[in-house]
C-alpha cells in the first residue's frame, strides 16, 4: 500500500504535492490516465478534476471557495473548449484533502463577470466569491492527512461521486444543452440577488 502521509512529509512546495498526490492517484486508478488541460493542475480519466495546494486551511470555508472560485474558471474553459464537464473536484492540500461533487459549480460558469483574469486571482472576483460563500451545496468533508490516514476512503468518495468505470474515456463533446440549462439558472440566480438586494 502506498502512504501519502509518508509521501508528503517532506513536502515544501505546492509541485511537492502534486507529485506526491499523483503517485497516489496512479497506484489506486493505475488505468486511468492524468490530463493537463486549460491550465487546470490535472483531469483524470475518471471524470475528476484535481487542483492541488500547498498549506492552504481547507477546514475554512472562505479558504475553500477560494480553491473553488479557480476551478469555476476552468471549468469554464473546459465548456468552451468542448471537454466534457468533471463529475468531481479533488482538492488535495498537504494537511487535507477534499472531493466534491462537481456539478453545483457548473451555474457559475455563466457569470457575468471578468473571464480574462488569471484563474488563480479568481478569488479576487467578488460577485462569484459571494456566491460561492452563501452556496449551501459547498459543505465538502475534509479528510485529515495524518499517520495512518488510508487514502481508499478518498477513492470511495471519488468512486460514489464520479460514475465512469470504463477506462480511458476522456472525450471532447458537445455540451450545448448544458450551456443552455445553466444560462438560465444564471439570469434566475442573477435575478434573485438584485431583486432581493
Amino acid at each position: 500500500m502506498i502512504d501519502l502521509c509518508k509521501l508528503l512529509e517532506y513536502a515544501s512546495l505546492e509541485k511537492d504535492v502534486e507529485t506526491a498526490y499523483t503517485q497516489v492517484i496512479k497506484w489506486y486508478y493505475p488505468d486511468d490516465e492524468i490530463y493537463h488541460c486549460c491550465g487546470c493542475d490535472a483531469y483524470l480519466s475518471h471524470e475528476l478534476l484535481i487542483e492541488y495546494k500547498y498549506d492552504v486551511n481547507l477546514k475554512s470555508k472562505k479558504e475553500i471557495c477560494k480553491v473553488l472560485s479557480q476551478i469555476v474558471f476552468y471549468l469554464r474553459r473546459l465548456s468552451e473548449d468542448g471537454i466534457k464537464l468533471p463529475a468531481g473536484i479533488l482538492i488535495g492540500d498537504v494537511n487535507e484533502c477534499i472531493v466534491l461533487d462537481a456539478k453545483p459549480l457548473f451555474k457559475y460558469i455563466y457569470l457575468d463577470i471578468d473571464w480574462s483574469i488569471r484563474p488563480s486571482e479568481a478569488y479576487k472576483v467578488e460577485k462569484l466569491m459571494k456566491f460561492l460563500t452563501k452556496d449551501p451545496n459547498i459543505n465538502p468533508r475534509v479528510f485529515n492527512i495524518k499517520p495512518g490516514f488510508d487514502f481508499k476512503s478518498i477513492c470511495k468518495l471519488i468512486d460514489k461521486i464520479t460514475p465512469l468505470k470504463s477506462k480511458k474515456t476522456f472525450k471532447f463533446i458537445s455540451i450545448e444543452i448544458i450551456n443552455i440549462i445553466l444560462l438560465i439558472i444564471n439570469i434566475i440566480l442573477t435575478l434573485s440577488i438584485v431583486l432581493f438586494k
